[in-house]
């Protein structure tokens, strides 16, 4: 099926919906998927009920880059939603609660995952275009924190943030074990981790690493789980960066942000030079 599918690309938006909706459909048969938009599929239960309708624009986009990689990347979406469903009612508890990056244009498809388009979804700004956005992970998969979700719970949004963010520093080495001060020639990395972008909402974290290049930090975070950064009055570094992490995007089906950010003592700001 690999070969099919990258001797097809590219292929039209909606014989993509339509090959999206089989696999979605071998992941979850009791549920009929149809494609009801551009790039848009319905799935309804046994019983009729609509399980939400799902957007592939990011999958589709990220076929069209990797057509060699597509089909991986079609069965990993396919396979996420379904875990999604199927996880929808597990009971949530504060111990899966964590932080992840998200870009703010996100927000709009965000709202049209199943099950979230009538329900609150919490962020809190990270830089310009960039925010923070608490999840429940469930170790395979992870959603993000709902209305619901805190009522269940019985704490308030400013709770939320607290203990998704002393989680995420329980179960994640501190920043000065995982980075090195970049030199010349060089590139700081931090790979590995599911949540390695979630590293920038501890703007304070940074503050030493920023001081130790007289405050030129310059940081870039492809996916969520890679950050790439280095001092930006060193020649070359600003373009060498943008030019890993594009790479890094391009191969990944979760692209995040490709703009600079600079740490300064007030936040995170785009760097444009």
């Amino acid at each position: 099926m690999k070969a099919a599918v990258s001797q097809q690309l590219p292929l039209t938006p909606n014989e993509f919906a339509q090959m999206a909706a089989e696999r979605m459909h071998k992941e979850l048969p009791d549920v009929d998927f149809k494609v009801v938009g551009h790039l848009e599929l319905d799935g309804k239960d046994a019983s009729g009920k609509s399980i939400g309708n799902m957007y592939l624009d990011r999958i589709f986009s990220f076929c069209l880059r990797n057509a060699s990689n597509c089909d991986a990347g079609l069965n990993q979406y396919a396979k996420g939603i379904a875990e999604t469903v199927k996880e929808r009612n597990r009971p949530v508890t504060q111990a899966m609660l964590r932080i992840a990056i998200r870009p703010e244009e996100y927000l709009e498809q965000l709202r049209k995952q199943p099950g979230l388009s009538n329900q609150k979804v919490y962020t809190r700004p990270v830089a310009l275009g960039l925010v923070a956005i608490p999840v429940v992970d469930f170790t395979r998969t992870t959603r993000f924190v709902v209305d619901k979700d805190l009522e269940k719970l019985g704490i308030s949004e400013e709770d939320l943030f607290k203990i998704a963010a002393q989680n995420l520093r329980d179960t994640t080495k501190p920043l000065a074990t995982v980075s090195v001060i970049p030199k010349a020639d060089s590139l700081g990395q931090i790979s590995g981790e599911d949540y390695a972008s979630s590293r920038l909402f501890f703007h304070s974290d940074w503050k030493e690493l920023a001081r130790s290049l007289h405050n030129q930090l310059i940081v870039i975070a492809p996916t969520p789980d890679t950050l790439l950064y280095g001092d930006a009055s060193l020649p070359g570094t600003a373009d060498a960066l943008r030019t890993l992490a594009g790479r890094v995007a391009r191969g990944s089906s979760k692209p995040l942000f490709l703009q600079l950010l600079r740490w300064t003592d007030d936040g995170w700001e785009i760097y444009k030079q």
